[in-house]
């Protein structure tokens, strides 16, 4: 654990930082820049509950984050979490910050009682 690195789950007061980092995010994977929309579908999934997202900031800067998305295991009878998205500033790779994002999407699948955290594939 690096102690200079924080999680935080981000509430709609982290907004602004959040769709940054995703704009950065969709931008990685060649798709065009939009923090507008970015900032709609984040505040949407925030507010209506459809996600939980956790920000890492590394020294005063927000440098990464990570999302999850409830689901559920049907040969398991039980609820899980997905992790959709992780991304850390390319600045910032290599320090600990994805690690110490995937350690607490995982401690939070255990808080909430879920039967697993599944990563989910690109294809």
């Amino acid at each position: 654990m690096n102690p200079n690195i924080e999680i935080v789950e981000a509430g709609e007061e982290y907004l602004t930082e959040a769709a940054k980092l995703f704009d950065a995010y969709r931008v990685f994977y060649e798709q065009n820049s939009d923090i507008e929309a970015v900032t709609q579908f984040l505040k949407a999934r925030i507010l209506q509950k459809e996600s939980v997202l956790f920000l890492a900031r590394y020294e005063n800067e927000y440098v990464g984050f990570t999302q999850l998305y409830p689901s559920f295991t049907s040969v398991g009878l039980a609820p899980i979490w997905i992790l959709n998205d992780l991304y850390v500033a390319e600045t910032h790779r290599q320090k600990g910050i994805a690690q110490q994002l995937i350690e607490t999407a995982a401690n939070y699948a255990r808080k909430t009682n879920r039967k697993k955290l599944r990563l989910a594939k690109f294809s």
